[in-house]
C-alpha cells in the first residue's frame, strides 16, 4: 500500500515509487486540466467528417467553381454563373443537373434549392441574428446557426474556411449528411461568401 500512488494512475509524477507511469515532475505532456477537482478532462467527441474543397474563395465562388470531394478528387458539385435577365448562380451535380441557384437582383439575392427550399429572399433563408453575430437556417422544421470564428457550444456540424492555395474548404459531419443537409449547406455557404449578400 505504501508504494502506491493514486495520483500517478492520473499522470502525476511520483519519485518514490519506481513503477511511477511519469519519469519527471510536472504535468504529462499533452494533458488537460481537470473539469471539476481531481477528475478527468473530458475528452471532445470526435465526429467523422468528409471534406470538400470550393475551387475557389470569395466572390470567385459564385462565378464558376467545382466542388471536389477532398478524398476522391472526384467532383462533387458544380457552380456556374448565367445570365438570363438578372445574373444568377446555379448549383448543380457533375452530370450538369441543377439542383438550386442564387439570382443575384439589386434589391438582394433569391434562393431556391429544388425540393428542399421554396424560391425565398436570401434574407428569409439566412436571416442575420439581432446582435448581427451570426445567421439562421431552418432545415426541415429544425433551426441552426452559422457563427463566423467562434467556438461552438453546441454540436458543429459543419466548417468552413479558406486555404493558403486559394481554395476553400468544408468539412461537413457525418451527421449533416445523413440528415440530407449536403446541398442547402453548400448554396448557403455560396450565399454567405459571395460578399454580394447584406442586410
Amino acid at each position: 500500500m505504501y508504494n502506491i500512488n493514486p495520483y500517478a494512475q492520473a499522470g502525476w509524477y511520483n519519485p518514490a515509487n519506481p513503477s511511477s507511469i511519469n519519469e519527471r515532475g510536472g504535468p504529462p505532456i499533452g494533458s488537460q486540466p481537470p473539469t471539476f477537482g481531481a477528475l478527468p478532462y473530458p475528452e471532445a467527441p470526435t465526429t467523422p467528417v468528409k471534406r470538400f474543397v470550393f475551387t475557389a474563395q470569395g466572390q470567385a465562388i459564385t462565378q464558376r467553381c467545382d466542388i471536389m470531394d477532398a478524398e476522391t478528387r472526384q467532383p462533387a458539385y458544380k457552380i456556374k454563373m448565367a445570365q438570363e435577365g438578372f445574373n444568377y448562380t446555379s448549383l448543380q451535380r457533375p452530370n450538369g443537373t441543377p439542383v438550386g441557384y442564387v439570382v443575384w437582383k439589386p434589391e438582394g439575392p433569391e434562393v431556391e434549392l429544388y425540393g428542399m427550399v421554396g424560391k425565398q429572399k436570401g434574407k428569409q433563408w439566412l436571416p442575420l441574428s439581432p446582435d448581427q453575430s451570426s445567421r439562421f437556417m431552418q432545415f426541415q422544421g429544425k433551426h441552426y446557426t452559422w457563427q463566423f470564428a467562434r467556438d461552438a457550444m453546441h454540436q458543429q456540424l459543419g466548417k468552413v474556411y479558406p486555404a493558403k492555395d486559394g481554395t476553400t474548404v468544408f468539412e461537413a459531419s457525418d451527421l449533416l449528411i445523413s440528415h440530407g443537409m449536403l446541398e442547402s449547406v453548400i448554396l448557403a455557404i455560396t450565399l454567405l461568401l459571395s460578399e454580394k449578400f447584406r442586410d
